[in-house]
């Protein structure tokens, strides 16, 4: 069956976009109720969030962290050492001497900006696939949702602490995981195309359109089921609301809509009419 899938991803991997599937209406419906049926069917287990990342969040969120320990709980990860070693000695941050320990790297940049180092470099799986048919099909929709995710997390964390002086690691977190219906849902599409149930690639607008309508109940479902705090689901759960109130509550949810917008407008190819009205209202 994998020799079968992986000749199926090869060849759909490498087709064109104008030899891809053309769906109306009718057929895009049908293709969003079959991912969001194939996602019910499959969900992720609660022990699938990386563990890394919850141990960096605990400990970041602590009111008496101890940087010992995590600058050891950081240490024992060579990518995510490697990740907060290349930022500290990155030509933004450079100094004199090359930063070689995660403790100075922690003196340099600070807790909360290695911790949101550490817990962006953790979540990477969750934006990537296991199987390498799922990686040939759609390897390029994977690493742009990681990019859009990290991009929008760090840019949000940046805002905010401009802003209000201070971040918390749960704004992170949003412009981090308001993305996971898509990865989830693209997972699905995958494997509905992999087993023969998709008829075909479908065109890139046709994807963006599927993850897009289903990004909000899938991902409140995986939120909700890696314990998530209720806030992260909230927001999730409310990212689509038109309009959004301009109450103190949703403010987490303002700076991710407003930095998503200009993201998605920043990037080619983008059709960018819905994410103005979305920074209109």
């Amino acid at each position: 069956m994998m020799a079968v899938s992986s000749k199926i991803a090869k060849r759909t991997a490498t087709v064109p976009e104008q030899a891809r599937l053309v769906l109306d209406a009718q057929a895009l419906d049908a293709l969003t109720a079959r991912v969001l049926e194939h996602f019910e069917l499959h969900q992720p287990e609660p022990a699938s969030f990386p563990a890394m990342a919850s141990r960096v969040i605990d400990l970041a969120e602590h009111p008496d962290v101890d940087i010992n320990r995590l600058a050891h709980l950081i240490g024992r990860d060579p990518a995510i050492c490697a990740s907060v070693l290349a930022v500290a000695n990155s030509a933004l941050n450079r100094r004199a001497d090359a930063v070689e320990d995660i403790r100075t790297a922690l003196s340099l940049l600070g807790l909360k900006r290695v911790a949101n180092i550490a817990v962006g470099v953790a979540c990477r799986t969750l934006f990537d696939v296991e199987l390498r048919v799922e990686q040939e099909l759609f390897g390029n929709w994977w690493a742009r949702l990681f990019h859009s995710a990290m991009t929008e997390a760090f840019t949000i964390a940046f805002v905010t602490m401009e802003r209000h002086r201070s971040v918390s690691e749960s704004i992170f977190l949003a412009g981090m995981l308001h993305y996971i219906g898509k990865s989830l849902a693209l997972r699905s599409l995958a494997a509905l195309i992999i087993g023969g149930e998709g008829g075909g690639v479908p065109r890139d607008e046709a994807i963006e359109s599927i993850l897009g309508r289903t990004r909000v109940a899938i991902g409140v479902t995986a939120l909700t089921t890696f314990n998530m705090p209720e806030h992260l689901i909230d927001l999730c759960r409310h990212q689509d609301d038109d309009p959004l109130p301009p109450t103190k509550q949703w403010t987490d949810l303002h700076y991710v809509r407003i930095v998503s917008a200009l993201n998605e407008i920043r990037m080619e190819g983008t059709d960018t009419e819905p994410q103005l009205r979305g920074l209109r209202n």
